[in-house]
């Protein structure tokens, strides 16, 4: 009886450390009817939280950095951090893409006496929207580009400074 009592003990042990060895199930992104993956898909290493990007703005080389809301114009007439240089919406109707958008990023850089080395930082609702604006502009050459973590609903949540009423310098024409 002591014996199959400690062979029972031992298979446990050895189940029990194999199962705790295996490697953890990988969780996939779903994609959406429009084709778009759901999900902050930006990479963690361009990926801040909200109160590191309000940080980052009060440093002495903000003037370095263009920090961009892409939501909609229709979104942003309630409302935008008041850190904001501009508005350049990803998509205008969460599905029709804004086909000038790296334009308009390159038009307001150049505004500002910057180039594609800045540091752009992109929030949107919820880091969705800006996540993939991060992708295209990884793709079009761009290195320093962040996407805000939990976008607008964290920046609210963090009780950053906040603005009801966009000046019209930072709207989408």
């Amino acid at each position: 009886m002591k014996i199959r009592l400690s062979l029972v003990a031992v298979l446990f042990l050895l189940t029990s450390l194999v199962a705790c060895s295996l490697p953890e199930k990988k969780q996939t992104k779903t994609t959406v009817d429009t084709g778009q993956t759901t999900g902050n898909t930006a990479k963690p290493e361009h990926v801040l939280t909200a109160k590191n990007v309000y940080n980052f703005l009060l440093k002495k080389d903000a003037k370095k950095i263009l920090f961009i809301d892409v939501r909609t114009p229709a979104e942003t007439e309630r409302g935008l951090p008041t850190l904001v240089d501009a508005n350049v919406p990803y998509t205008f109707n969460r599905r029709e893409l804004n086909n000038d958008f790296v334009h308009s990023i390159e038009e307001r850089l150049d505004e500002m006496g910057l180039d594609k080395q800045a540091t752009l930082l992109l929030i949107c609702h919820e880091g969705n929207r800006s996540a993939r604006a991060i992708d295209l502009l990884l793709e079009q050459g761009y290195k320093n580009v962040y996407s805000v973590k939990g976008g607008i609903v964290q920046w609210k949540a963090d009780d950053l400074p906040w603005s009801d009423e966009p000046s019209i310098e930072q709207m989408y024409f």
